[in-house]
């Protein structure tokens, strides 16, 4: 009898030890599964924010302005080409043909300049793209960001800039087609009236600054790429040094003390 109770003791002793050990597993398990479930949970929070990348900007404004400066460059090819042809033209009606053909060119690059123009538009939209970035910084949560608010601000204002000197290249650019319209009609009773005319050198010098401002599009573009690539460090000025420059400096300093040793 003693022995078949000893027999129940010890299996109920063994029930209750594997029920317990059952439980710390399964709090063991579900522990670990919440600490995974928050750690994932917290990389999106951790991670860069997207939402705040100007590289789309840029890009934008890299594309725009290199088919802009393509087209600037045949342009100034084929204006360099007439004018020389015109120059050389003795024959009245093949002079006001080469004008015709100039004409045809600058009212294609004055046309791609008017405020309704995809080029306009599209770099108007960058411009405003800009002026929101900067208007974002300034309120960021992360303080990284919040320092290059006044990149982007003064960002704006180059675009700006640019934005305006298209415009006013467009009304040179109708200016110079009224004076070879003019030069046109002087060219049916004088076929050596385009011989001393300035307004043929003019027409290619519009042009070239058409390219010289795409140019300027492109640079400002990468400056939004750097910006939005290497972020300065959160409580680092803007323009501290470099990581490689602050530790030669902290080196050679002859002020920084040598670690102290334990006794």
């Amino acid at each position: 009898m003693r022995h078949i109770r000893g027999i129940i003791a010890l299996s109920l002793l063994t029930l209750v030890w594997n029920t317990e050990v059952d439980a710390q597993s399964h709090e063991t398990a579900t522990g670990t599964r919440e600490d995974t479930s928050g750690a994932a949970s917290a990389v999106p929070r951790t991670a860069k924010d997207k939402s705040f990348d100007p590289s789309t900007v840029a890009k934008n404004i890299v594309d725009e302005a290199s088919r802009l400066k393509n087209d600037a460059v045949e342009w100034g090819q084929k204006l360099q080409e007439l004018e020389a042809d015109l120059r050389n033209n003795q024959n009245a009606d093949g002079a006001v043909k080469d004008v015709d053909q100039y004409l045809v060119v600058l009212q294609t690059a004055a046309d791609r300049l008017t405020p309704n123009s995809e080029t306009r538009v599209t770099l108007r939209k960058q411009e405003d793209a800009i002026r929101e970035l900067a208007i974002r910084a300034e309120v960021h949560s992360d303080q990284a960001i919040r320092k290059t608010a006044g990149h982007f601000q003064q960002k704006t204002s180059e675009m700006h800039a640019i934005n305006r000197s298209f415009e006013e290249m467009r009304i040179r650019l109708v200016t110079e087609i009224d004076r070879l319209e003019e030069l046109k009609v002087q060219l049916e009773f004088n076929h050596a009236a385009a011989q001393n005319d300035e307004s043929l050198k003019e027409g290619k010098v519009s042009v070239d600054n058409i390219q010289t401002l795409t140019a300027d599009a492109q640079r400002l573009a990468s400056d939004l790429q750097n910006i939005g690539a290497t972020p300065p460090v959160a409580g680092t000025p803007l323009d501290a040094p470099k990581p490689a420059d602050a530790k030669k400096s902290l080196t050679t300093s002859p002020t920084t003390q040598p670690p102290l040793r334990r006794r």
